[in-house]
Formats: C-alpha cells, sequence, structure tokens
C-alpha cells in the first residue's frame, strides 16, 4: 500500500495483476487506485493475451471496486473504472503516455 495525498494506492508488478488472492489482501477500504506496471514483452504479439489482460484488470475492478490503472511496456496498457469498465486502452508495443480520451500522447521525438 502507497499513502498519496488522494488516498491508498496498491502498486502491483507484472503477474501480481492475476493473483486474485494477493490483490484483495491489499486492498482496505479508502482504496483510491490499484496501479499495475507489467512487461509482457514475449506476449506482445498475441492479441489474445493482451484481451485477457485487461479483461484480468476489469474483473479485478469490479470485485474490488477500486479504479485499476495498468501501464505496460510492451503490452497494451488500460485505464478501467471502479465498476470493471475499460475506459481506454493502448495498442500493444506502443510509446507514450494513455489518456481517458484514449489518447496516446507520445513523449519521445519520432515516435508515431
Amino acid at each position: 500500500m502507497l499513502p498519496t495525498p488522494l488516498g491508498p494506492v496498491v502498486g502491483l508488478l507484472c503477474l501480481e495483476g492475476l493473483e486474485r488472492d494477493y490483490i484483495t489482501a491489499r486492498t482496505t477500504p479508502g482504496t483510491t487506485l490499484i496501479a499495475l506496471c507489467a512487461n509482457e514483452r514475449v506476449l506482445v504479439h498475441s492479441g489474445l493475451a493482451m484481451t485477457q489482460f485487461n479483461a484480468v484488470a476489469g474483473m479485478t475492478a469490479a470485485e474490488t471496486h477500486v479504479p485499476v490503472v495498468r501501464a505496460s511496456l510492451y503490452g497494451a496498457s488500460a485505464i478501467v473504472d471502479a465498476g470493471g469498465t475499460v475506459l481506454a486502452v493502448s495498442e500493444p508495443d506502443t510509446d507514450g503516455v494513455l489518456t481517458l480520451a484514449g489518447d496516446m500522447v507520445h513523449h519521445r521525438p519520432g515516435m508515431p
């Protein structure tokens, strides 16, 4: 649990995002966000894997009633509301910042 000015945030790394019991044990009343940092380089070309990872993020949010932000170095990043609705998803293997509008704000010169 990470204390922030907006309230506690549960921080997860990669496959911890698939561990239901691990997540629910750390999500306490007042948790404002579940932040998952991932790297699916070996799975980046699997559309099914990317879809499943974001579906799990949606289920996690719905189960805990806490929004989930999923940031991935190579896979699909996502923003999910507390009800489990995926609000924005990036394409796998893209560089930038995913916004709630679904836009990618690129921060490196020369990136498409």
